[in-house]
């Protein structure tokens, strides 16, 4: 459901037609976020031994790159 709804979202801002900066950056934001989202809900959904332990600059880190990847 994190993806269909934050791609239809972006989908929706995109398809404005708004070529400006806000207009492009807006949706690669929200679709970096969805995928962010995603990863971290499948992360959170696996039982291991160790646990998994988050550092938060590179979980911040993550999430810049996958919103910069768009």
């Amino acid at each position: 459901m994190i993806a269909v709804v934050v791609s239809g979202f972006a989908l929706h801002r995109f398809h404005r037609n708004d070529t400006t900066v806000s207009g492009i950056a807006v949706p690669g934001v929200f679709i970096g976020l969805g995928i962010s989202a995603i990863a971290l809900h499948r992360d959170g959904a696996m039982r291991m031994l160790p646990s998994i332990d988050y550092d938060p600059l590179l979980f911040t880190t993550s999430i810049l790159v996958a919103i910069g990847a768009q």
